[in-house]
């Protein structure tokens, strides 16, 4: 380097530091600093020694008062930029990261981050950490936080041999980031260091996700924790499902990277147990994403209608010992509606059913289930326990005929095609006409028309005069007036 550069260089370190010095007094937003402060601080960047610690007063001055992060992040990009050039910009870089206290030192050390490209912030972090102030020295937890962040794994390798308590520190402060990548790092820096917590802390950190994932659950979210976490049995849920129910998007948001984070930890169990209480609550849209990761030789796109996925999935229910009626609603509210990411096709729909029945067939205990969950579930289980009946015919026609009584229209909808399969149960259909229940009414005059309302005109116009119910009046009316046609159109 010639003269003229040396000399040009110097003079713009010399304006730097000026300028620096210009900007202290605006820095607090809060209060200001004396004549006398700004003297010690000036004396401070521009006279101390190389590698000179912070005094005390200097301390006294910076504490107590926020500063402007704009100001911070100004200094500080362009003081670790010219690092190489003077020892004055470490001592700029010391008071900024004092002042960034109260921020974590973030401010500063994504300033210096990114004012340049990732391996020059590489190559020059050492004389950074170097500077840190004790208080700062103090917190190195935070920084390796924030080289967690960043990505920083050389960094993290290198410290995790010298502060390895902080190291631990860190990782349990870390809420968004890959702890197990991170783990992997600490290994190879610090393998003794890693076989001395690796088993503890990933239970501790697994707790901590945990307590995280229930933090929305309102009451009985100790126990759900409980629940998860296998200290206790999943009927301790049952007591808080239907509150849960009636708010799972709510109970369920902002979760997506918590359990991103779960899913990357070696144990798997608490997952199997999420997977049951997603169920129970009815939030389908972990089927649509996560449960891909339960299945051994899982592929890209898994969905639950694949047979691996529902075969895993029934056998969670089955280790948890959930009732069969809970996981009938959840089949159903698959089968009929899916979840909102993920909606099935007819085609889909069908694959879905078949590969479920096939699972279950042999099953008794299932069975009887869906007998009483065809009345009792919620309206998508009721559907989905019909259709498992219909499958058994005869043997569950009693039950079949006495879901007429349902007033949900998803379940009349699914009934009447049913019924109009079965021209065996005509006496069980035309008894209905003569029903109290309003719904067996008007399944019936539907069934019947489309069997050929002509063949039931007497009992139609008998049903007609003693109708009461406006909405059947208007089925009959309807059929009457269908029969009327064919003989007007078979006289002419």
């Amino acid at each position: 380097m010639c003269y003229q550069e040396e000399k040009d260089i110097q003079e713009l370190v010399t304006y730097m530091i000026h300028s620096f010095i210009q900007v202290l007094p605006k820095m607090p937003q809060n209060g200001t600093f004396s004549e006398e402060e700004l003297d010690i601080l000036k004396q401070f960047i521009e006279e101390s020694e190389e590698n000179a610690e912070l005094s005390k007063s200097v301390e006294v001055i910076l504490q107590g008062k926020k500063y402007n992060d704009e100001f911070i992040d100004l200094i500080a990009s362009c003081a670790f930029l010219a690092i190489e050039h003077s020892y004055q910009f470490l001592n700029c870089l010391k008071l900024t990261m004092l002042m960034d206290l109260e921020n974590e030192i973030s401010t500063t050390w994504s300033a210096c981050f990114w004012v340049h490209d990732p391996e020059w912030f590489e190559k020059h972090c050492i004389l950074l950490e170097e500077a840190f102030p004790e208080k700062v020295r103090l917190r190195m937890d935070l920084y390796i936080v924030w080289c967690m962040k960043y990505k920083q794994y050389s960094i993290i390798e290198r410290l995790s041999a010298h502060y390895p308590e902080k190291m631990k520190e860190a990782l349990m402060k870390n809420e968004k980031q890959d702890v197990v990548q991170f783990l992997k790092v600490i290994k190879k820096g610090n393998p003794k260091f890693y076989e001395t917590i690796k088993d503890s802390f990933e239970i501790e950190y697994q707790r901590k996700l945990v307590h995280e994932l229930v933090k929305n659950c309102g009451t009985g979210k100790e126990l759900l924790e409980q629940y998860l976490l296998g200290e206790a049995k999943a009927d301790v849920l049952y007591p808080f499902l239907k509150e849960w129910r009636e708010h799972a998007w709510s109970v369920m948001a902002g979760t997506w990277q918590t359990m991103d984070l779960l899913k990357k930890l070696p144990d798997k169990q608490v997952l199997r147990r999420i997977a049951v209480f997603t169920g129970l609550i009815l939030y389908t849209s972990f089927f649509s994403f996560d449960m891909g990761c339960l299945v051994s030789r899982s592929k890209v796109g898994i969905t639950y209608e694949d047979k691996q996925v529902l075969e895993e999935l029934i056998s969670i229910f089955a280790e948890e010992e959930i009732p069969f009626l809970y996981q009938l609603e959840l089949f159903g509210q698959l089968r009929e509606i899916g979840s909102y990411e993920y909606k099935f096709g007819a085609e889909k729909k069908d694959k879905f059913f078949k590969n479920y029945r096939k699972l279950m067939k042999d099953n008794q205990d299932w069975k009887d289930a869906a007998a009483i969950g065809a009345k009792e579930a919620n309206p998508q289980g009721r559907c989905f326990c019909i259709r498992i009946l219909h499958q058994f015919g005869q043997e569950y026609k009693d039950v079949l005929l006495d879901c007429a009584k349902d007033s949900s229209k998803q379940v009349k909808q699914l009934l009447k095609p049913l019924y109009e399969e079965h021209k065996e149960w005509e006496s069980e259909i035309k008894a209905m006409l003569s029903s109290k229940k309003a719904q067996e009414r008007e399944i019936a005059v539907q069934v019947l028309t489309t069997w050929g309302a002509e063949q039931y005109s007497q009992e139609l116009l008998t049903a007609m005069e003693k109708e009461k119910s406006k909405k059947v009046k208007e089925y009959l009316k309807s059929a009457l007036h269908t029969i009327k046609s064919i003989q007007i159109s078979e006289s002419t």
